[in-house]
């Protein structure tokens, strides 16, 4: 297989992505994605309005701050002015990519006919995207879900629009908005929205492991895999893909001793950003699926939700690493 998006904006940007996904995607985690692999790495999705407000909490979560290598800002609103607005601060952030959040189905944004909702408004897509488009000079994505209800697949002709106004990448979710994550993804749409445009195309969805992330490629034909819930508590499945993509081989899976390593350099990035209250708070859940498929980590999940300190969060996660074993 060629390596991919060879020829404009895109040139060089790789194939495995780490997916924007709320309250994980920080820089903290973007950077040890990065060191393990992922060719970019996306912000959590950022409001566009609050963005251009300045506000102070959303501000922080523009800022790159640590060595995340190339990252990626998805944007999300319904105001092509204030997300063109918000594109050239992402950029001059030193953004590698602009995305165009227009799959998110959750209400408080659909109620301000953004994410998913844009599915149904093909002039405010052609609106946003056009703006966005004019506004940088970085590449400009657009995230999709495959429609706003079934079987009415609405990203075909969405993505239609937005190749037309110049968007380098549409990545498609398949999955309908009102659907969660118990309905399988259609990767079939996948294929044939690559088969439909010129654009380089990106999937999504149910990809748990390096070897569904090739697979993904094989019988799609898509340029670019996202991974998202395959990443949590396991961000080496970057490098292992990449390796299985080139070669037909990856690394086996990390051994507790390696988790237990990669979670105190985790602990170490989110200390440099963060107070110790944040880190502990943010760090709690990445510990929990650090030890996710090892034995005793059920209890041992349990025991990190009740943790009051970092202190005892750090020893707690040595003794569990030490003791462990793959298992249930």
């Amino acid at each position: 297989m060629i390596d991919l998006l060879d020829g404009g904006r895109l040139e060089g940007i790789g194939r495995f992505w780490l997916a924007p996904m709320a309250g994980i995607t920080d820089a903290p985690f973007r950077t040890i994605a990065h060191r393990r692999g992922a060719e970019l790495v996306f912000t959590e999705m950022i409001s566009a309005e609050a963005l251009v407000r300045r506000n102070r909490n959303t501000l922080s979560m523009l800022e790159p701050s640590l060595d995340c290598g190339r990252w990626g800002v998805q944007l999300v609103g319904s105001d092509p002015k204030t997300v063109a607005d918000a594109a050239r601060m992402a950029e001059a952030k030193g953004a590698s990519i602009i995305d165009i959040n227009m799959g998110c189905p959750v209400p408080k944004v659909v109620a301000h006919k953004a994410g998913a909702a844009l599915l149904r408004e093909p002039q405010l897509v052609a609106e946003i995207v056009g703006s966005v488009r004019r506004a940088v000079s970085v590449p400009v994505s657009v995230k999709l879900r495959a429609g706003w209800r079934a079987p009415k697949v609405d990203a075909f002709e969405i993505a239609r629009i937005a190749e037309a106004e110049g968007t380098d990448l549409i990545a498609l979710h398949p999955r309908f908005a009102d659907e969660n994550y118990s309905t399988p993804a259609r990767w079939e749409l996948i294929a044939e929205l690559k088969a439909r445009l010129k654009v380089p195309v990106a999937g999504s969805g149910d990809v748990m492991s390096e070897a569904a992330a090739v697979r993904m490629i094989e019988e799609t034909g898509c340029d670019v895999v996202l991974i998202a819930r395959g990443a949590l508590g396991d961000p080496w499945i970057f490098e292992r893909a990449r390796a299985l993509l080139a070669r037909g081989t990856s690394s086996p899976k990390p051994s507790p001793e390696e988790r237990l390593r990669t979670f105190v350099e985790h602990l170490n990035l989110a200390l440099e950003v963060w107070s110790e209250d944040v880190a502990l708070h943010r760090m709690k859940k990445h510990l929990m699926w650090y030890s996710s498929g090892l034995a005793g980590s059920r209890r041992f999940r349990k025991m990190v939700s009740g943790c009051g300190d970092l202190k005892s969060l750090a020893s707690m996660a040595e003794r569990f690493f030490a003791e462990a074993k793959d298992g249930a």
